[in-house]
């Protein structure tokens, strides 16, 4: 299902389609709520508010191609506010200040909130990656999963083994699988 058709799955209360929307884009949130170091309890319930706040919203959206980062545009807003909230409320104790959230109250947050263009750009840019891969066939995903996802890389002699093909296949596979990659891509117009 495409954006388009997704977000007004959404807006007409379609079966699933909520469901489908926070499957595909819950990670895209989470992980922008990460990039501003909240702790584990400010990054649950910023994660509510965002999922609230995206969909009381998605009215008033107006180009589902610019979905993503609208998306990321609302969850950064929502964790800027959930910082903003317990600094002024002093909820963290002096003790459990630690390095991170020390530089995160630190972090100037302009009146827009709006996240920086670097971390939008790299959020946009792993969340393109996700849908790809999702778009991928599951050899072409797990084989590209394992180079470029796992730390360390496995050595073609263990992916060989672990997905019984001859080590010498390997390298022409994954220049197939990052070719049909460009494909869906250059289809999707978010070839950049």
């Amino acid at each position: 299902m495409d954006a388009d058709r997704l977000v007004a799955g959404c807006l007409e209360n379609s079966p699933g389609a909520w469901e489908e929307f926070i499957r595909r884009y819950g990670n895209l949130i989470y992980s922008t709520l990460m990039r501003l170091g909240l702790d584990p309890d400010a990054r649950e319930e910023s994660f509510q508010s965002a999922a609230v706040a995206i969909y009381r919203s998605m009215p008033r959206l107006r180009d589902s191609g610019r979905l993503v980062p609208w998306i990321i545009r609302i969850a950064y807003r929502q964790g800027v506010d959930q910082i903003r909230s317990r600094t002024r409320s002093k909820e963290t104790p002096l003790d459990a200040l630690t390095e991170s959230s020390l530089h995160r109250e630190a972090m100037p947050l302009g009146d827009e909130a709006d996240p920086p263009d670097e971390l939008r750009v790299r959020l946009e840019r792993a969340q393109l990656a996700a849908e790809i891969l999702e778009g991928l066939g599951e050899r072409c995903r797990r084989l590209l999963t394992m180079l470029f996802c796992e730390r360390p890389a496995p050595a073609y002699g263990e992916i060989a083994r672990r997905e019984g093909i001859p080590p010498g296949s390997i390298g022409p596979t994954r220049a197939r699988c990052l070719e049909k990659a460009r494909h869906l891509a250059a289809g999707w117009g978010r070839l950049g």
